[in-house]
């Protein structure tokens, strides 16, 4: 939507690993039911509020240490706050929609690409989907952050290979950083706390990776190329 060609070798990637990982089934247990009692007030037996307060005092602390750590930003991007902001009334929006509808969607995109393949396309995912890249498109033209830009062959494959692992991803784990990071958590859905806390653990780790990666290569050539 911003104008990055290369994100849609990373769409065909996230199609494919989709598509791959319908077929997979993990063994074991279910350990938590669905519904209220797979939430934090049903798992600890207390009020729904209380843990919403709690959750929230949590997770404020943890904005107002992530500001204060400091963030390289673009002048046209959105604060914080409000992005957060219009992300949740974005998703209020679409529960109210979908039940307006009668359907029971929540913000994802999990789902799509194997509903078309079933011969069943889900024209909410497909929607909201659509809905991503166009509203990407109309925030980045008219906030000034849409540039047309190709990547490398080595970024393709990257972004394939990244895709791939995306999109077989949220479909084991039942939903994305959308599903998950903003209905499931809104909810109150422990196994959505938990897979949030797994992707920040994997981005956290990948970009420990790649730094210590970048730093190997840049002394190797320093000491190739002393001067």
């Amino acid at each position: 939507g911003s104008g990055m060609v290369g994100a849609t070798v990373g769409l065909v990637g996230w199609v494919a690993g989709e598509l791959a990982a319908r077929d997979v089934h993990l063994p074991g247990p279910t350990v938590l039911a669905g519904g209220e009692s797979g939430t934090f007030a049903g798992v600890l037996g207390v009020p729904r509020l209380v843990c919403s307060l709690a959750l929230l005092l949590i997770v404020v602390a943890g904005l107002w240490r992530w500001r204060a750590a400091g963030r390289t930003t673009h002048s046209w991007q959105w604060n914080w706050p409000t992005l957060g902001v219009a992300l949740g009334a974005v998703t209020i929006a679409g529960w109210v929609l979908a039940k307006i509808g009668g359907s029971g969607f929540g913000p994802s995109t999990v789902g799509a690409s194997a509903s078309v393949a079933a011969g069943a396309p889900n024209w909410w995912l497909i929607a909201f989907l659509a809905g991503i890249i166009g509203g990407g498109f109309l925030a980045a033209r008219t906030s000034g952050g849409w540039s047309l830009r190709g990547e490398s062959p080595v970024r393709n494959a990257w972004l394939a290979v990244g895709g791939f692992l995306l999109g077989a991803g949220g479909w084991i784990a039942g939903g994305c950083n959308l599903g998950h990071g903003l209905s499931g958590t809104a909810q109150l859905n422990v196994s959505s706390w938990v897979a949030v806390a797994a992707m920040a653990a994997g981005v956290g780790i990948t970009m420990a990776v790649t730094r210590m990666a970048g730093a190997g290569r840049s002394g190797h050539a320093a000491d190739v190329h002393p001067g």
